[in-house]
């Protein structure tokens, strides 16, 4: 774990609210095109009640909402929020500050919790999941990047204790697992969305559906009712 890293996700999203939407328009389009696969899938599968972890500035939250969902959204970058609420018109009781790791709502709160885009950015992922699983009734919902060689290669190397000794050489120390802002992408712990499966799958939920989209996979997962 690295002492400061939430803070730097929060100070840096908090800083670029103000341009985050036009950053995210122009540098990931293709996440736009994906959208219009996997929000559908969104809306026929995760029942009336949904929770957006990490819901930005109400991109997709929006779109939920516009749809009829009585859908609601955490995030604990103030700045990104109060863009949902003035941009968006999204009102603020459906709004909640707070820590992914920690969510703001009962057990099985919500027929489905989804994240999109988001758990790359988490200090831990699997509590982020723990708690979106606690939180949900029924479906899990996770948009991220796909690791696709780099993923395997990395597992691969790590396994025959090269990857450490290689990336060393290369870059002059040991790879952190973190990685630095820089003008079209935040801090980053490096994860990939083919690590979600095992996790939820352990935790004792049933992979219902992996679309596929370029550059990225969309999971969805179901509790198991028995």
């Amino acid at each position: 774990m690295k002492p400061d890293f939430k803070t730097e996700v929060q100070q840096h999203f908090d800083e670029r609210a103000a341009r985050y939407d036009h950053d995210t328009e122009t540098c990931d389009q293709q996440d736009f095109v994906n959208f219009e696969v996997v929000i559908p899938y969104l809306l026929q599968h995760g029942g009336d009640r949904i929770l957006e972890v990490a819901t930005g500035t109400g991109i997709v939250l929006e779109r939920l909402l516009a749809a009829g969902k009585d859908a609601y959204g955490q995030d604990f970058s103030s700045g990104l929020l109060r863009v949902a609420e003035t941009k968006r018109r999204i009102p603020s009781e459906r709004l909640s500050k707070g820590d992914a790791e920690f969510l703001n709502f009962p057990d099985d709160h919500f027929d489905s919790v989804c994240v999109f885009r988001s758990l790359h950015h988490m200090d831990s992922p699997l509590r982020v999941l723990k708690e979106m699983v606690r939180c949900a009734k029924r479906s899990v919902f996770v948009y991220d990047s796909a690791g696709g060689w780099r993923r395997r290669t990395k597992k691969t190397l790590d396994a025959l204790g090269l990857y450490q000794v290689i990336y060393s050489k290369l870059r002059g120390q040991p790879d952190s697992g973190y990685r630095p802002a820089n003008e079209t992408e935040g801090p980053v712990k490096v994860f990939y969305v083919e690590d979600v499966i095992p996790i939820l799958e352990h935790e004792r939920l049933r992979i219902v559906k992996v679309i596929r989209v370029p550059g990225n996979l969309f999971v969805h997962a179901e509790k198991r009712t028995h």
